[in-house]
């Protein structure tokens, strides 16, 4: 049987959760049934040596300009792809991230996919101009829970029907990986609160060190470790010293192994402001964390609609601080939410989430698988 040739385009594999998914999704595919390239189109990042053998990698580490994105909205899609990649051979073209691999993509002859990693916003109407015919070019839209294919009919185009691929994690990997050996650094004996993420604007971190301080303040006993890096870790850590905190908060700085650290914890919270579907809230689901999220894209997927597996919050400051204090208060709650999430885990397995991502490729070339 002749392999089906699919090439994943996206601008860098950084420390995110995106890009985390995609090396898991390649390195599980059937390298007896596709012939896999990964193209990243400005730069390397810390995933791309996590990428297995049978896995092609191109990085083509072109100069990225300031507005790019806006540039590559209005450009010619087929100059834009013969510029970046120039090359016909691929039967399916993936675009796993919007932005510039979108409008890259789009310009390619193969069939395409675009695969959606965030909630799409109908208050953003200016920059949404445009991208209905942009993603009309693809074959398929996947998304990556059913709240941002939701998203995308109601801020881009209704007559699109965006299908539901759930992010692939590496579940033998994650539970070998929680194994290794880690000491946290501290010494309170208090339960610890665990997130992972990039240190960025977007996942709340800043909020979670103020709940953190609140809660102590009130005499609740905690420690919070913050496992990622980002552009606003240096103000983090400045909002820490500040609390005089920094004997029960802990700022571990980019790993790439979060899942010890994971392991050692009591909880997992995400304090997220948005979200596509949180990779790390589905890995502490997977390792057997209760956990705490705001009400972002995906997380009633995760969770269950009526907190079934674990607690959704609104979005709020308070309401995150009342779900968090709530988890905190109750030692049989936790040891719930402990069995529902080892419940849970098998809805993320490995093999259901490769499955899916495969059928949506048996979907647009089924003449050939």
């Amino acid at each position: 049987m002749q392999k089906i040739k699919i090439l994943f385009v996206l601008e860098n594999l950084s420390g995110g959760g995106a890009e985390k998914v995609l090396v898991n999704l390649v390195n599980n595919m059937s390298s007896a049934r596709f012939d896999i390239t990964v193209m990243t189109l400005f730069d390397d990042g810390h995933n791309s040596r996590l990428l297995g053998d049978s896995v092609r990698y191109i990085s083509l580490k072109r100069k990225k300009i300031k507005g790019i994105r806006l540039l590559t909205k209005f450009l010619p899609k087929r100059l834009l792809y013969r510029y970046y990649i120039n090359d016909d051979s691929y039967d399916v073209t993936v675009a796993f991230m919007t932005g510039v691999p979108t409008f890259v993509v789009s310009g390619s002859k193969a069939k395409k996919i675009a695969w959606l990693h965030g909630e799409f916003f109908e208050s953003k109407r200016i920059y949404n101009l445009g991208l209905k015919s942009v993603y009309n070019k693809f074959d398929a839209v996947a998304g990556v829970s059913d709240y941002v294919c939701e998203s995308f009919r109601n801020a881009i185009d209704p007559a699109i029907n965006p299908v539901t691929v759930y992010n692939t994690n590496d579940v033998s990997n994650i539970i070998s990986l929680a194994e290794e050996d880690c000491v946290l650094p501290f010494e309170n004996g208090a339960p610890v609160i665990c997130s992972v993420g990039r240190t960025v604007k977007e996942k709340g971190f800043e909020r979670l060190v103020d709940i953190a301080v609140k809660l102590r303040g009130e005499g609740t006993a905690l420690n919070l470790l913050i496992v990622g890096d980002g552009d606003r870790y240096k103000d983090l850590a400045a909002k820490v010293k500040e609390n005089g905190a920094e004997d029960y908060i802990y700022l571990s700085g980019y790993d790439t192994n979060p899942y010890k650290y994971l392991a050692k914890s009591d909880m997992f919270v995400c304090s997220s402001f948005t979200e596509g579907l949180s990779t790390a809230l589905t890995e502490a689901v997977i390792l057997g964390l209760p956990c705490v999220s705001t009400n972002v894209s995906g997380a009633k997927e995760v969770l269950g609609e009526n907190n079934e597996y674990g607690i959704v919050t609104g979005k709020t400051d308070d309401e995150l601080y009342n779900g968090i204090k709530a988890l905190l208060s109750d030692e049989s709650l936790k040891e719930h939410y402990a069995d529902k999430a080892e419940e849970r885990s098998a809805f993320f397995n490995t093999e259901n989430t490769v499955k899916q991502a495969e059928e949506l490729f048996r979907k647009i070339l089924k003449e050939r698988l």
